[in-house]
């Protein structure tokens, strides 16, 4: 007899299962996330001179503070114009996807935070995740949230 699974859960799934990514066959998404995530603090890929590290966390929860620093770096759209707002709609136009005031909401909660995870998914992330990338962009501790929502 098949069960019926709800959509968020198989998507959820679909992140611990083997995957592969730029001919890179992984056990799950966490470790591709530590390959990928690594590569940006690798300064013979990304040249600090040209690119930065963004979380999106900082997007959503600080929007003008980093338009502001990126406009320090010399993005000429940014540079003595007007000052963008962020979007208040949902950003990829369909109705599955949160309006900036629910994701506020919802991400400053960190219960939310791991809220559609299992116990199982919850212990191979805790397994494969590397801790030192975790720690540069505080996505570490007890309440990480607090590193987003916090000024």
């Amino acid at each position: 007899e098949l069960e019926d699974v709800p959509e968020n859960k198989k998507v959820m799934d679909d992140l611990f299962r083997p995957l592969e990514h730029d001919t890179v066959l992984y056990p799950n998404a966490a470790l591709m996330w530590n390959d990928v995530v690594r590569s940006y603090f690798d300064d013979s890929v990304y040249s600090p001179r040209q690119a930065v590290i963004v979380r999106c966390e900082d997007f959503l929860f600080h929007f003008h503070e980093v338009m502001d620093e990126l406009a320090k770096f010399g993005l000429e759209e940014l540079k003595g114009g007007e000052r963008p707002e962020p979007l208040a709609d949902r950003a990829k136009g369909h109705y599955e996807c949160r309006t900036r005031d629910q994701a506020l909401n919802f991400y400053a909660s960190d219960s939310n935070r791991t809220s559609d995870f299992t116990p199982e998914h919850l212990g191979i992330a805790a397994r494969d995740l590397d801790r030192e990338l975790l720690a540069r962009l505080s996505y570490h501790g007890k309440n990480p949230v607090a590193s987003w929502t916090d000024g």
